[in-house]
């Protein structure tokens, strides 16, 4: 018989798990990682992501391409090892943004201060500060003529109308904006009208027992229409935002239709009825309610004054 084929010890590279040292707390070198908490989150979830070693290690063999290439110009016979201290000194690049980053910060911060402010002024202005213009004018090679060229310049830069211009379109935009903003808010404004005439003429359901019966013949709309009518009038800041309720589901929105009739008839109906028969003791009112709030025609105020408790309260 033969012998049976012995296997390589030796597993594929395709198959090797890319070991998980940088999700430890600190780095190969020792130094702490910049942002931990995201290597803890890692470290929290890695069970549920099989494929992490895999993408891991083909993050790496392709950056470890990637700067190879970068690297070439660097090289100590490369392109740059070439050039002249001249053509360097053209070339170079700073390292990071952050000297662009600034100087946009300061034009930023400028037009606030000044919102009417032109791009050539703010250039020049700060061009000024840079270059050390004040202590180039205070020096001998400044001479009357290049003062006079200098002061023909400006006025010819000025006389050119292109801030005129820059200020023009800035103007022209800024009536569009507002334009644009003011018929947004006439806008915003005839909707909240018609929303509050809507609800003004809602008839609400105020019968929590219907409400639990009949919810499933309840549409959504008619559902949101009494909760927003209880916002408006009823509990202002207590019900939900317009937005949270419109995300519930129709069996939450029962449910908080549910609490708020029945807040308003364990709680704020009574006050209401006292109110509306207090005023209609003083003869300043009628029966017929008090701001859109309904009194029900069950409720008899000639009746409840003849309470001791109820007179109480008005002597």
């Amino acid at each position: 018989m033969r012998g049976r084929r012995r296997r390589s010890s030796r597993r594929s590279t395709d198959k090797l798990q890319w070991p998980l040292w940088w999700l430890g707390e600190k780095r190969r070198d020792g130094q702490v990682w910049e942002h931990p908490e995201v290597f803890y989150a890692i470290q929290q979830r890695k069970s549920k992501l099989p494929n992490l070693s895999g993408c891991l290690k083909s993050f790496f063999v392709g950056a470890a391409d990637t700067w190879k290439r970068f690297g070439e110009e660097y090289h100590p016979d490369g392109v740059i090892a070439r050039l002249s201290a001249a053509a360097r000194a053209l070339i170079y690049v700073n390292p990071t943004n952050y000297r662009n980053e600034g100087a946009l910060g300061v034009l930023r911060r400028a037009v606030r201060e000044a919102a009417r402010l032109s791009l050539s002024v703010h250039n020049a202005k700060s061009k000024y500060t840079v270059n050390d213009t004040r202590q180039f004018l205070q020096s001998p090679a400044v001479t009357d003529a290049f003062r006079a060229w200098l002061r023909a310049e400006a006025r010819r830069r000025i006389d050119s109308g292109r801030d005129r211009k820059c200020r023009m379109k800035i103007v022209a935009h800024e009536k569009v904006v507002a334009a644009e903003k003011e018929a947004a808010e006439v806008k915003r404004k005839a909707r909240a009208a018609e929303v509050l005439a809507e609800l003004q003429a809602l008839k609400p359901i105020l019968d929590a027992d219907y409400i639990e019966a009949n919810h499933k013949s309840i549409t959504t709309t008619e559902l949101i229409k009494n909760i927003n009518w209880h916002r408006q009038f009823v509990e202002v800041g207590v019900i939900p935002a317009k937005t949270l309720i419109s995300k519930m589901p129709k069996e939450s929105k029962v449910r908080q239709l549910i609490a708020a009739v029945e807040r308003y008839n364990k709680q704020i109906l009574p006050r209401l009825q006292m109110l509306a028969l207090a005023a209609m003791t003083a003869g300043v009112s009628d029966k017929d309610g008090v701001d859109g709030i309904p009194i029900v025609d069950s409720w008899d105020a000639e009746d409840e004054a003849l309470e001791d408790d109820m007179l109480d309260d008005y002597d």
